[in-house]
């Protein structure tokens, strides 16, 4: 066998082991920048929340505070339901109301004059 057929057969296994990672690095990674974005928006929602609840910066200061807080509770809890019922299963049923709301969000503003 020549050389160039041994590392062609050795190739195709290293492609499949790569294959077999990508996917949950990159849903890993998806889910951290989706975390960022989330927190991105709070803080960008500030200004306009503070116009409608008609607040100030030392009143409303505590969204932002409160929405970390959280995010600290939940983050340690989902490792342990994720231990519990299997973090496949968990990562799916935790995006299903995440998808539907978005979907009626969408259909919610195609109604709108």
């Amino acid at each position: 066998m020549s050389d160039r057929a041994a590392s062609a057969s050795l190739g195709a296994p290293a492609q499949a082991t790569m294959a077999h990672w990508m996917a949950p690095v990159l849903v890993a990674l998806i889910g951290a920048f989706m975390s960022i974005l989330d927190t991105s928006i709070v803080n960008v929602a500030i200004p306009t929340m503070m116009n409608v609840f008609n607040v100030d910066t030392s009143e409303i200061q505590w969204v932002s505070t409160i929405y970390l807080l959280a995010l600290g509770v939940v983050v340690p809890f989902s490792a342990w339901l994720g231990d519990r019922l299997g973090f496949k299963r968990l990562y799916i049923v935790l995006h299903q109301p995440r998808l539907r709301t978005g979907v009626l969000s969408a259909l919610q503003l195609q109604r709108l004059p």
